[in-house]
């Protein structure tokens, strides 16, 4: 019997999952809301899409999280959630950077790629990515820069990026930024095509979160 993978993706607004067994479509559901509510209703939007598909949570062969970068409460919702799944069900768990399937998702013709995400306090995270045969391939591993730095990052290539309206008041106009959410059934696809899984599914943080910065001070 071919096996059940889920897909967890929680890092930007609004999340998503998605369910799939090998070979055939994915069944997804958006989730929208305060973070507050995804993280009350993930694991019961998961019994309800898996329901739907027809396979119960402890057949699962696959979870697939999307680790960021993003919000640091998205992003620890649904690793724990994954983590959990995986363990109660035996199933294996596999961590994919978020910016990986934005990435996936630029114009067929972009032979390189950057995923630009707004991380406040005028920063921007930037990962870079070459075309792949089947999937990116990473060129540089998502990190933090100053948007006033970004542009000698990001010249020749197209820049996919889940707020553009944010990102664009850090680079001229003459970049071409396309509008891609992160989402739980590219994740599922990159996975299918054999996308090499991170180390482990702990969140990509790139920097200590406003709490972490204020016990320091303090």
């Amino acid at each position: 019997m071919k096996g059940w993978t889920l897909a967890i993706e929680t890092s930007g607004a609004p999340a998503s999952i998605a369910i799939a067994r090998e070979g055939e479509p994915p069944i997804g559901m958006t989730l929208e809301g305060p973070r507050a509510d995804v993280a009350r209703f993930l694991v019961p939007a998961i019994d309800d899409l898996a329901r739907r598909a027809g396979v119960e949570r402890a057949r699962l062969a696959r979870v697939v999280v999307g680790v960021g970068p993003g919000s640091y409460t998205g992003l620890r919702i649904g690793a724990a959630a994954a983590r959990v799944l995986a363990s109660a069900s035996g199933a294996a768990l596999a961590a994919h950077a978020s910016t990986l399937s934005m990435a996936a998702a630029a114009p067929p013709g972009a032979p390189r790629i950057a995923v630009a995400i707004d991380a406040l306090r005028g920063d921007l995270a930037l990962a870079l990515y070459e075309r792949g045969e089947r999937t990116p391939r990473e060129a540089a591993a998502p990190f933090l820069v100053p948007g006033r730095d970004a542009l000698r990052w990001l010249e020749e290539r197209v820049v996919v990026s889940n707020r553009p309206d944010a990102v664009r008041a850090s680079l001229p106009r003459h970049v071409e930024i396309v509008a891609v959410i992160p989402r739980a059934d590219a994740l599922l696809a990159l996975d299918a095509a054999g996308a090499p899984p991170r180390a482990d599914a702990r969140p990509m943080y790139l920097r200590a979160s406003a709490a972490e910065e204020r016990a320091r001070r303090g």
